[in-house]
């Protein structure tokens, strides 16, 4: 018999977000789907947030509130995914917001294609200032994991976890990496999409994202952390395209290429010691593709010792300032 009442988990970690999380909460209470569960991690929040969690828990029963002691999103969203009671899972950042129909829209799909995943279409809001619809245009179905991952990256919709909705076997017991803090939502949605075999990207722009400021790669200060993420992504890109496409292999590429001359830069701005800076040199893996950047062809391609390349950077960003 097929189930019309599908039950969607939306998971949604919680840290010293007072001023925006009722708001949020307030908008997932407002679906016109009533088939959901909330599931609230508050990641040892100071301010109000965990009253907050709390108030709503008690008010309706679809609604679950954990707290823990600060650990980081990865954390918080991995507790949650332990109480994921749901048919269906997606997320939201606590200081977002959903349109109504945003559940009613993934179950009309569900009921139509009975798709694996959804991916839907969003709208960035700078707050103070504009905003930015990113629509498909028109919907897309596939069975192919390497056609879904290119037309996520050519319609920008990427790897985000706040505009996906995704059958929760689909999961199969994926978790967050803990240690790192950055792209860490693409790397969790990377590995579930090796494991779906019906795809819909629909053009409908659910989710408001919220822009307070903001956060790119040069706002990420450890080399460690962004090498761990570009190295784990990397792999998980190239598996998903598995060579279909040669334009997202460059594109691969490239991104991870431009990811360790940040390293680079890091490394010398920073002053980082020269053993720091010795094991980058031989640890960081560099694809055949040519480089662009002058700091990366002297740090990883010219073969002279790695205490004349030392030299030559310090010089090199010592100019720079």
């Amino acid at each position: 018999m097929v189930n019309d009442n599908y039950l969607i988990s939306i998971i949604i970690p919680v840290y010293n977000a007072e001023f925006f999380l009722e708001n949020c909460i307030e908008s997932i209470l407002s679906q016109t789907y009533p088939f959901w569960e909330l599931i609230l991690v508050d990641d040892g929040s100071t301010d109000r947030s965990w009253d907050i969690c709390k108030k709503y828990s008690a008010d309706d029963k679809r609604i679950k509130s954990f707290q823990k002691v600060n650990g980081g999103v990865s954390s918080a969203r991995n507790l949650g995914l332990k109480y994921v009671c749901g048919d269906y899972l997606t997320f939201a950042d606590s200081d977002d917001y959903l349109d109504a129909a945003t559940f009613l829209t993934y179950i009309n799909e569900i009921h139509l294609t009975n798709p694996d995943i959804i991916k839907v279409g969003y709208i960035k809001n700078y707050v103070g200032e504009k905003t930015e619809t990113v629509s498909i245009g028109s919907d897309v179905r596939m069975d192919n994991v390497s056609d879904f991952y290119r037309c996520l990256e050519r319609s920008r919709y990427y790897g985000f976890l706040w505009n996906m909705c995704i059958r929760k076997e689909c999961v199969h017991g994926v978790l967050f990496d803990e240690d790192i803090n950055w792209c860490e939502d693409h790397i969790f949605s990377y590995q579930c999409y090796v494991y779906c075999r019906k795809m819909s990207v629909l053009s409908y722009p659910c989710y408001h994202y919220q822009i307070r400021r903001q956060i790119s790669l040069s706002d990420v200060k450890d080399p460690y952390v962004i090498k761990k993420a570009s190295e784990k992504g990397r792999c998980l890109k190239i598996k998903l395209n598995n060579g279909k496409y040669k334009d997202i292999d460059v594109a691969i590429e490239e991104e991870y290429l431009y990811r360790l001359h940040t390293i680079v830069r890091l490394l010398y701005q920073y002053n980082y010691s020269y053993k720091e800076k010795r094991y980058f040199n031989k640890n960081c893996f560099i694809p055949i593709f040519p480089l662009k950047y002058k700091d990366e062809k002297i740090f990883f391609s010219i073969k002279i010792p790695f205490i004349l390349k030392n030299i030559i950077l310090r010089m090199y960003y010592l100019i720079k300032k």
